[in-house]
């Protein structure tokens, strides 16, 4: 195997990866009903979990290449403009850059002034999220998300740790199911999967895991998203412009 497919692979597949590859292949599965069958809501159903899990694994993983980061969010910007004729959207890698930006110092407030995050921050982040996501894919949901994985990713947490979640995610929950107008049905779906992410991350620990079958590939996806969110996002635009061409 070539040296780029290692470049990023010098440590074992671990349960830190596994998020990620769900969060990648529900992201598909979300795009393919966003370019390709806006109709088919089940599709974007699920492609809430990728963003609820790409941004609690950014918030796990505090070392970050902001410049890396920056570069992908502008070059994305480009592509979506020059394929899809947009004035330069600002996608999900702007968030997750400003997002990165911010999150710091929403550690430091909750961790000093816990009870004014309560009442002020959360009171706030509904209209707050409807308003930052006209601007920005998610708005600020994924930056709260991403606090998230900075709770969950410690060794002790407390009553206020597991309340400041569950009312992060039961926001989220209600703006996504209002948003994309999902049936009783459909919403209730949704509840027991953010309930299931919600249950296994809470305590998540970084593990290595043994014998793992098709590892190069899931090691691929994992370690390469941003590569592969850009690769996807051409893919799926030249589609959709030859079925604007064919219909």
């Amino acid at each position: 195997m070539n040296s780029f497919i290692f470049e990023r692979m010098n440590r074992k597949y671990n349960t830190y990866d596994i998020i990620k590859d769900i969060a990648f292949i529900t992201m598909i599965i979300d795009h393919i009903g966003y370019y390709l069958m806006p109709k088919l809501l089940v599709l974007r159903l699920i492609g809430r979990i990728s963003a609820v899990l790409y941004a609690i694994s950014f918030g796990i993983n505090k070392h970050r290449n902001m410049n890396k980061l920056f570069t992908f969010a502008v070059v994305t910007s480009l592509v979506q403009m020059f394929m899809l004729g947009m004035i330069f959207p600002l996608n999900i890698f702007f968030n997750f850059f400003v997002s990165a930006l911010l999150i710091d110092y929403i550690e430091l407030i909750y961790n000093k002034y816990p009870y004014i995050f309560l009442c002020i921050f959360l009171t706030l982040l509904f209209p707050l999220g409807v308003i930052t996501d006209q601007v920005t894919e998610y708005g600020i949901f994924l930056t709260f998300l991403m606090f998230c994985g900075r709770i969950f990713i410690k060794n002790k947490k407390d009553k206020k740790d597991l309340i400041t979640t569950i009312i992060i995610f039961i926001i989220y929950f209600i703006y996504s199911a209002n948003n994309f107008k999902f049936s009783v049905i459909q919403s209730s779906i949704l509840f027991v999967f953010l309930t299931c992410i919600y249950i296994n991350m809470f305590d998540f620990k970084i593990k290595d895991i043994e014998h793992v079958k098709c590892e190069t590939l899931l090691l691929v996806l994992s370690r390469y998203s941003m590569e592969l969110f850009l690769i996807q996002t051409i893919i799926f635009s030249y589609l959709l412009k030859a079925l604007i061409w064919l219909y």
